[in-house]
């Protein structure tokens, strides 16, 4: 490893860049497919928080998650950065933290976040995840205001922080049924409790509007060779002798994951087990995984190629590796080792179903 120090008093903005060697390689050196990828190892940078804490207005750009929100200088200048460390991510975390105590009104409002958005598949979902930092033990809860009236989230209830610092409340809101409008959309964290305290400062882990699809374009890939369109040489699906039905759930209902239609593929239930051939062309298997419906959990999910895992949403989704209402559906696409004879879905367990849409390979 090399070591890189870079002051950086002056600048505003520092970019990694790893440029190709293919021009003055010294002789007997690799070829390019061994030893071919650089990483960034501890990239860390150095802050005076002295420094930092005397210009408030700046938290915007101090804590990443609030950049692009318009915040009132009012809110701001209710909380001073801080940082505590969080042992179950191994890092230090930035946080919000009130300078000196108030009194607050039931449901007082302590920071608002205001933006317009476009609704469209690239901008139609709103992860929020919220913890308490520090000292203090006030709830604190996130909720969502489009167009000045309040949005429900698609699980119960708003995202509600009671528990120790990193204990994070995680909600969702869905703005699909607001496809191709402008709106007025709004972040609250506020005070359910009344009194006189200082209340306990709060930090934000996901905080944004993104593609409900966790692509960059908000459109999932769309293999040739459609995993419906072959059979597999076994396989294993609880309360069923045969295949399910393509592209539906059953007779009677459309195939989705939650509430966004999927023109293509299965739905599995857990323990199911699916083994195909693998021709020795494809090179690419690709699929659109998500609950299909219901709040219960599915997963962690399998990919196997002769035996071998060669994919799991414990990594991929992260967490359990269970797939919820809350989960984006994450675009699995996978690169099928050369010579590779066979491949196996396991689905695992839970009480849901998941949806493996626009399913298949690449040639």
């Amino acid at each position: 490893p090399v070591a890189v120090s870079v002051p950086l008093t002056g600048f505003q903005q520092v970019v990694l860049v790893t440029d190709y060697g293919h021009d003055g390689r010294p002789a007997g050196s690799d070829p390019f497919d061994i030893r071919d990828e650089v990483n960034w190892m501890a990239p860390l940078v150095t802050i005076d928080m002295n420094i930092a804490r005397q210009n408030d207005l700046a938290l915007e750009y101090r804590a990443m998650q609030l950049t692009g929100w318009d915040i009132a200088e009012a809110d701001l200048n209710r909380f001073q950065l801080g940082m505590w460390f969080n042992p179950a991510q191994g890092r230090w975390i930035t946080s919000l933290e009130p300078k000196q105590q108030e009194a607050y009104e039931a449901s007082h409002v302590v920071l608002t976040l205001a933006r317009k958005v476009t609704v469209s598949e690239e901008a139609n979902w709103i992860p929020v995840s919220l913890t308490g930092s520090g000292t203090g033990a006030n709830t604190l809860v996130a909720s969502v205001d489009v167009n000045g009236e309040p949005l429900a989230s698609v699980s119960s209830g708003d995202a509600s922080a009671s528990g120790a610092a990193a204990t994070y409340a995680v909600r969702a809101w869905d703005l699909n049924a607001l496809n191709g409008q402008d709106v007025d959309l709004t972040i609250k964290v506020s005070l359910p409790t009344a009194g006189t305290y200082q209340m306990r400062g709060f930090s934000f882990d996901s905080l944004g509007v993104v593609p409900y699809v966790d692509t960059d374009n908000g459109k999932p890939l769309t293999p040739a060779i459609e995993l419906t369109s072959l059979n597999p040489t076994e396989f294993t699906v609880p309360g069923r002798e045969e295949m399910p039905p393509a592209d539906k759930v059953n007779d009677e209902t459309p195939l989705t994951i939650m509430a966004l239609p999927v023109e293509k593929g299965y739905s599995f239930p857990p323990g199911t087990t699916l083994t195909y051939v693998l021709d020795p062309d494809y090179t690419r298997f690709q699929a659109l995984l998500g609950m299909t419906s219901g709040t219960s959990t599915v997963g962690p999910i399998e990919i196997l190629v002769d035996e071998e895992v060669i994919w799991s949403s414990l990594s991929g989704i992260g967490g359990t590796g269970q797939f919820s209402l809350l989960t984006r559906p994450y675009q699995l696409d996978l690169e099928l080792p050369m010579g590779a004879s066979a491949m196996q879905i396991k689905t695992g367990g839970g009480g849901g179903a998941v949806t493996f849409g626009y399913a298949g390979f690449v040639k």
